[in-house]
């Protein structure tokens, strides 16, 4: 199992990477957290930082490039 905390992942408005669509917001008050889907359909749950205004960054719908900093996946043995 390949473990990924949902504050360690990174979105970006679509450019490179790998790509996805924002399937779900929900905004938590300094966060929104996000579920995206990738192009093969898996899902990846996603915590962003809000925008200084409050804003979330992103709405249902948006595509977006997901990136995974080095270091911050771990292997779990099953």
């Amino acid at each position: 199992t390949l473990a990924i905390r949902p504050e360690k992942i990174l979105l970006a408005p679509a450019a490179d990477g790998a790509l996805g669509t924002v399937v779900h917001a929900t905004y938590v008050g300094t966060d929104t957290n996000y579920e995206v889907e990738l192009p093969d359909a898996a899902r990846l749950d996603v915590r962003v930082q809000n925008a200084l205004d409050g804003r979330p960054r992103f709405a249902v719908g948006d595509r977006v490039s997901v990136e995974v900093p080095a270091g911050a996946a771990r292997m779990l043995e099953d």
